[in-house]
């Protein structure tokens, strides 16, 4: 979305030009004809004027303008000859389906492409450049962003980018698999020099939203519910024990955020939430059934496998566990306190709150039924699966309460904030719990399933069996932070 003045009929009335790009994230003619239009827009600006650019996440896919095959052209000329788009969307395809990240998949697509690495800021030299930007990428690295169009690489000591794009294309062994205009191109700059062309004035880039905003206004949110019907009195937060809980008193629901950064396989991630909250919840049943529990009573071998389960989900430097153990205790001892005053007790829960960009593996469908999945439906799935596995392997099933104080159930909900999850947008995201998968044959179904990434086909099958709605509906939110995870564990009281 941007604007251009009329200036034919000389009005001053501005005329706001709306291109809409394809719903599957992926750059079309649409695109590309927009980008054209903001390119020549750019071009033509002058010193003291000003370059208002909104950025978010996809901006890689919704701006996109691919290189002139010759070197030393303009542009934006229509005439030259370019990269085919559908060369650089069958690129970007194979590297998302190897796993790789956003970083990798950017850095190859920025040396495709005349708006990305700071393209567009370079075009609208001397123009000022001030870009508002919602960063979908971990850390907020403003040159990832969008693949970086009004970032402008100062520093001297850099990887040159056509190397750093073949190093990806490497890694994930591409090379034979390239398209054949893609790999004559890098063939033919491989001696480029670099994306180091500074510009005056230097653009000016402001991260306005992320993730971590978007994790702490729901904890907020968490810790302000108050189921209705329920009289209860705020419970204050000690910081110094539950340092990542950024609220100063909760109702029912105590909220920790676990990190913004998530990485990595989402396979692998999803199973250390699984395990995570299934120690929590024994850790929770062992403070609820022991009379006077202190923080010293919980064994050793209780607080290591909630160490490696957390220490498997989150970055090194993330890695301190010990206000998990504190929201345990005090989450119990809080519901304990109303059972012994006779008080009805609401159920009280222990809200975990994390976000990222993990990858998704997946085999190549071996027939052609529809795939439908994404990273959300496909860590929710993996949850409900690892959680069956647990209670098969304890011999604990899902309607005993294994402990006579309380009954703990535990729900997951993973869900893209842009409301498209997976490049089918089959849905939103997707729910699980830690009874989901009751039988052996619904878990036969569901390793299927995740094999195939087919998450959202598991979902349909279960959902129209039983009722339950258990994924979210694709549609559109206007913004994009990257994933959104909530693993809640809910504390029933027994009397």
């Amino acid at each position: 979305l941007f604007s251009l003045r009329d200036v034919k009929s000389q009005e001053n009335k501005p005329v706001i030009d709306t291109f809409h790009g394809p719903r599957t994230n992926e750059p079309d003619e649409e695109v590309l004809k927009a980008s054209v239009l903001m390119a020549k827009l750019s071009s033509e600006m002058k010193a003291g004027d000003l370059l208002l650019v909104c950025i978010t996440g996809g901006g890689s896919a919704m701006l996109t303008l691919p290189s002139c095959t010759q070197r030393d052209t303009d542009p934006v000329d229509d005439t030259v000859e370019r990269i085919p788009l559908q060369s650089i969307v069958k690129m970007t395809r194979l590297l998302s389906l190897c796993g790789a990240s956003i970083q990798e998949i950017n850095s190859v697509r920025s040396c495709l492409d005349a708006m990305k690495a700071g393209g567009l800021a370079r075009l609208a030299a001397p123009a000022q450049v001030v870009s508002l930007i919602v960063s979908d990428v971990v850390g907020d690295p403003i040159e990832f962003i969008a693949s970086g169009p009004t970032f402008i690489r100062e520093d001297e000591d850099y990887c040159n980018p056509f190397v750093r794009a073949k190093a990806v294309i490497d890694k994930y062994g591409l090379d034979s698999k390239l398209p054949e205009p893609v790999k004559k191109f890098f063939d033919e700059r491989s001696d480029e020099g670099s994306f180091l062309t500074l510009v005056g004035p230097k653009p000016a880039n402001h991260i306005i939203g992320n993730i971590h905003m978007a994790l702490v206004a729901a904890a907020k949110e968490a810790a302000a519910y108050l189921p209705i019907g329920i009289i209860s009195t705020p419970s204050t937060v000690i910081k110094k024990q539950l340092n990542r809980t950024p609220v100063d008193q909760y109702q029912v629901l105590l909220p920790i955020v676990l990190t913004g950064g998530l990485t990595g396989d989402m396979q692998e991630k999803a199973d250390s939430v699984a395990e995570l909250a299934w120690h929590l919840r024994s850790l929770i049943q062992t403070i609820m059934r022991t009379p006077d529990f202190l923080f010293s009573d919980i064994s050793p071998e209780m607080k290591d496998a909630i160490c490696e389960a957390h220490a498997r989900l989150l970055r090194p430097e993330e890695h301190d566990y010990s206000d998990l153990l504190f929201a345990c205790l005090k989450l119990a001892n809080d519901l304990k306190s109303l059972q012994s005053i006779g008080k009805p007790a609401p159920a009280f829960g222990l809200c975990l709150l994390f976000g990222g960009e993990a990858t998704v593996k997946i085999r190549p469908p071996s027939s052609r039924s529809p795939v439908n999945g994404g990273r959300c439906s496909h860590a929710a799935l993996t949850t409900a699966l690892r959680w069956y596995h647990l209670r098969t392997q304890s011999g604990t099933t899902p309607s005993v309460n294994d402990a006579n104080s309380c009954h703990v159930e535990i729900e997951f909900l993973a869900r893209a904030s842009d409301g498209l999850d997976g490049p089918s947008a089959y849905g939103a995201g997707a729910w699980s719990s830690s009874d989901l998968i009751q039988s052996p044959k619904v878990a036969e179904l569901a390793s299927d399933c995740l094999k195939r990434g087919d998450s959202y086909g598991f979902f349909d099958r279960v959902q129209s069996q039983d009722e339950k709605k258990l994924y979210l509906p694709a549609c559109l939110t206007g913004t994009n932070v990257m994933d959104l995870f909530i693993c809640l564990l809910k504390i029933s009281g027994s009397t």
